[in-house]
C-alpha cells in the first residue's frame, strides 16, 4: 500500500496453467513465504518465495482425484507445515487430503478425512485462541461453517 488508502501496481507471478486457488505458507523452511497454487488441472504447485516478491517454482504435485480448495498450516503439531487439499472422487464423498512439507518445496501425503460434499473454502487459523490452528470449512450455498479444532486434526480422529 501507498500509505493513501492505495496499492502499488501489481506484479505478475510465473505459475501454473488455469489456477484455481492459493495459499501462503513456508513449504521449504527458509523463513520465506512460499505460494501453493491449485491449477484446474488438478495439480498443486509450490512456488518458493525470494522474500522480494519474487518466486520460482520448485514442485509439481499431481493430486489424485479433482482437487477444488487448499488451505496451509500446522495441523499435525509437528516441524512442518501442512497442506490441505479439498479433492472430490468419482465415487465417493469428497476428502481433505493432509500434505506435510518436506522442507525443500515437496510434499507427503498424511492422511485424510472425509469433508462435506458443499464445502466450498476453507480457512485455517486459530480461532479459538489455544494456540492451536482449526480448520474451518464453508458451504456459501447452505450457509453453515464447519469448524474442526486443532486438537481434532492432531490426532488424526
Amino acid at each position: 500500500m501507498s500509505g493513501k488508502g492505495e496499492f502499488e501496481p501489481a506484479g505478475e507471478i510465473a505459475g501454473p496453467r488455469a489456477p484455481s486457488c492459493i495459499a501462503v505458507g513456508d513449504f521449504n523452511g527458509d523463513g520465506r513465504a512460499d505460494l501453493a497454487v491449485l491449477s484446474r488441472s488438478g495439480t498443486v504447485s509450490i512456488l518458493g518465495g525470494d522474500g522480494k516478491g519474487g518466486f520460482t517454482r520448485l514442485a509439481d504435485l499431481a493430486i489424485e482425484g479433482r482437487a477444488f480448495l487448499l488451505t496451509a498450516g500446522d495441523l499435525l503439531g509437528g516441524p512442518s507445515l501442512e497442506l490441505a487439499v479439498a479433492t472430490r472422487s468419482k465415487d465417493g464423498p469428497p476428502s481433505l487430503v493432509v500434505y506435510s512439507a518436506d522442507g525443500a518445496g515437496g510434499l507427503a501425503e498424511r492422511w485424510s478425512f472425509p469433508l462435506d460434499p458443499r464445502s466450498d473454502s476453507l480457512l485455517t487459523q486459530d480461532l479459538d485462541g489455544d494456540g492451536k490452528p482449526d480448520l474451518t470449512e464453508v458451504s456459501a450455498e447452505q450457509g453453515v461453517a464447519s469448524v474442526h479444532r486443532g486438537a481434532l486434526l492432531r490426532s488424526g480422529e
